[in-house]
């Protein structure tokens, strides 16, 4: 379906599978977590404080009822943005090209050549920028609703707490950036 974005029937399938089927998987899947996490902690094969099936753990942490149909949604949202980008296509040599594939042009020694496809991609942007806003600012709103529903205060955090980053936090992120402006960014 990623493949060949125009499908109809590809993107009715998917869009059935992830509000119809997914979320009524996703309360046996957290039971079986809690079964599983709960077995091995009985069984001491795992220690409460260095807790390795991370995966198991994060997801039962993170499981929320209420986020099923949400996640359901961005899910089929984040197809719509692989069905809009599908269709960006731009002009260079005299071929179709699809606008992803630009990067090898901006590599080229062709000065003329690098800022034509540069501003070839940027207005090819531009034709979908409503539809890529509104996207964006919807997944952006069921993103944060999903972090406030697993008790946290922002979408980043929960990421953080989703993507198992126990060896640095936010403020070490902000910390390197800082650094990075400093060193390459005197003005």
């Amino acid at each position: 379906m990623t493949c060949d974005t125009e499908n109809k029937e590809l993107e009715e399938a998917f869009t059935f599978f992830m509000m119809e089927i997914q979320p009524k998987a996703q309360p046996y899947a957290d039971k079986l977590n809690k079964n599983l996490s709960a077995v091995l902690l009985q069984k001491n094969l795992i220690s409460k404080s260095f807790y390795i099936p991370a995966h198991s753990k994060k997801n039962i942490d993170l499981f929320r009822e209420e986020n099923i149909p949400i996640l359901a949604e961005m899910s089929v949202m984040q197809q719509q943005y692989g069905v809009i980008a599908g269709k960006m296509t731009i002009e260079v040599d005299g071929k179709n090209t699809h606008y992803n594939k630009h990067a090898k042009f901006l590599e080229n020694n062709d000065r003329k050549l690098r800022e034509s496809v540069y501003r070839k991609v940027g207005d090819r942007r531009l034709k979908d920028k409503e539809s890529l806003n509104k996207l964006f600012s919807s997944l952006v709103e069921k993103r944060h609703r999903i972090a406030v529903n697993a008790g946290f205060a922002n979408y980043r955090d929960y990421k953080f707490a989703e993507m198992g980053r126990f060896d640095y936090k936010p403020e070490d992120c902000f910390q390197f950036h800082q650094a990075v402006k400093e060193k390459y960014y005197r003005w």
